[in-house]
This record gives C-alpha cells, structure tokens and sequence, in this order.
C-alpha cells in the first residue's frame, strides 16, 4: 500500500502481490502471472502489456484506459456491469480501498470509498485473456459451439466404456473370461492374473 506514485514497470511479472498505489508509469502490469494491483492515479501507456494471470484494477475517470492497455493480452470490464463478475469485483475493489485508508490514510481512498456507489462507473478491471478462453465457462462453450461440438455426448466420446474402448494393442487378442491375460516382456515375471478373477491388494 502505497500512497504515492510508482515508477514505470510497476507490478512487472507480479506473481502473486497484492497492492494498492496511486499512480504508475509505462507498462504497469506487464507480464504479470498472478495477484492483484490496484491503481488509483495515473498510469501510461503498455497497461497489463503480456499478462497472463492475475487482474488489475485502475481508476478511469478520464476514459483513458481504452486506448492505454494491451488489447492483445487483457480484457477490460466495467466494475459498475450489471452481472455477477463486476459485483464479485466490487466487493473485492472496496476492501482494498479499506485496506489501504488503514495502511495510508490516504485522503483519495477515503474520498472514493465515501462516494462509492458513484465513483463505481469509473473503475474498470483488466482480466487476462488466455484465462478468458480457457477458464471462464462462456467462453468454453461458445468455443465448443463455433467447432460443432455436441456438448451433450462428449464425456462418451472422450471417455467411451472399457468394452467400447480399441486401445487393446495391436496383433493381440482379447482374452475371454476365465483366460489368463497375454504374458510378454516383464509380464511373464508376474503371477498368472485370470480375467474374470479379482486383483488383491
């Protein structure tokens, strides 16, 4: 927690950090893998430039963020969006600001906190978008959609019965209840194991 600027490349590959300051440089964010940043004064341009994990938070009041962040690596949201993700990061934006009155007694973060119900429409959050793709469920399954997968059948096709499965190794039968399964290599070494017969333990 920090009341005061930080230099450029602030939160550069963030691994699991959490922090609150009041204005960064270029290329905030930047290959951050995990934890949280939040920033309430200015920021340049590269914003969350590479991340893959993590999310950022930023106060926008000025819409400056759009043209700012890397549309290559982040998703940006609205904190004041009307579903379940920005009411779980709202939740999340308020301790920190909490948090940090405690450690800074900032005057800024306490001016946002006590307008808070208004200042909302001027946070936004940045998520990764390789969590976007391969995380969250909307977009698991329009992905499965576009590629005509049937989403009702695809644990059977993916992980079809032992009776359906033609893994059994090529050029070797199938043995039949009450025969001894094919010994080779260091299988001969083992006791005779029957089909139908139980393995103890």
């Amino acid at each position: 927690m920090s009341k005061g600027a930080q230099a450029t490349g602030f939160g550069v590959r963030n691994s699991g950090a959490t922090a609150v300051v009041e204005g960064v440089g270029d290329f905030c964010c930047e290959y951050m893998t995990n934890g949280a940043v939040m920033n309430l004064g200015g920021f340049g341009k590269g914003f969350c430039n590479g991340m893959s994990g993590g999310v950022a938070y930023q106060y926008d009041p000025y819409d400056q963020l759009e043209n700012l962040h890397s549309h290559d690596s982040v998703k940006l949201h609205r904190l004041d969006g009307d579903n379940d993700r920005a009411k779980i990061h709202r939740l999340a934006v308020e301790r920190l600001l909490r948090y940090h009155i405690k450690f800074t007694n900032s005057a800024k973060a306490r001016f946002l906190l006590e307008h808070f119900d208004t200042e909302i429409a001027n946070f936004k959050f940045a998520t990764p978008l390789a969590l976007e793709t391969y995380q969250n469920y909307e977009a698991i399954l329009k992905s499965q959609s576009s590629q005509g997968i049937d989403r009702g059948n695809w644990r059977t096709r993916l992980f079809p019965s032992r009776s359906e499965s033609s893994s059994w190794p090529i050029g070797m039968a199938r043995p039949s209840p009450g025969e001894p399964f094919p010994q080779t290599g260091s299988d001969r070494y083992k006791p005779d194991v029957r089909a139908d017969q139980p393995i103890s333990r």
